[in-house]
């Protein structure tokens, strides 16, 4: 595939805010190329019984996947809805908050040689909220700049 075949002689030269000066098929390929590697490293890990996908929703995203889903499911609200429609169905008792966050704590920290981490929220800002939006980009823009790794989240 391209995005593999790329990735390694490209990785080098990727650094924090690289993606937005390349145009948009290479800035894809990239994280394209990086989904690839997360999914074939991810074999290695169980998957929590609970996060495992009910049959219906595997039945949404096979329509993804073949593009006969609806296209209100094809974007990130709509696929974070399906997944909480889900949840909220099958009332799993292993997706209770408390108990995935604490059970996330642990196990981050034992592939983390012992420590425990989470991801600050450093800036956030609501739609429509164009003070915070400014302060967001502000901090985004200052991080790239000390070239420093962040990840920016859709909540």
């Amino acid at each position: 595939r391209f995005a593999r075949a790329l990735l390694p002689r490209m990785a080098l030269q990727v650094g924090p805010g690289d993606l937005l000066a390349r145009g948009y098929d290479e800035a894809m390929s990239l994280i394209l190329g990086e989904i690839e590697q997360a999914v074939d490293q991810a074999q290695m890990y169980a998957l929590q019984v609970a996060c495992v996908p009910s049959s219906v929703l595997l039945e949404h995203f096979q329509g993804i996947a073949d593009g006969t889903a609806p296209q209100h499911h094809l974007n990130w609200h709509g696929l974070v809805g399906l997944r909480i429609r889900d949840s909220w169905k099958t009332r799993h008792e292993g997706l209770i908050w408390l108990d995935d966050k604490v059970e996330q704590v642990h196990r981050t920290a034992e592939l983390c040689g012992g420590d425990h981490l989470h991801l600050p929220i450093l800036a956030h800002a609501e739609l429509g909220d164009a003070a915070a939006l400014d302060k967001l980009r502000s901090v985004v823009s200052g991080l790239v700049a000390e070239q420093r790794p962040i990840a920016v989240k859709p909540r």
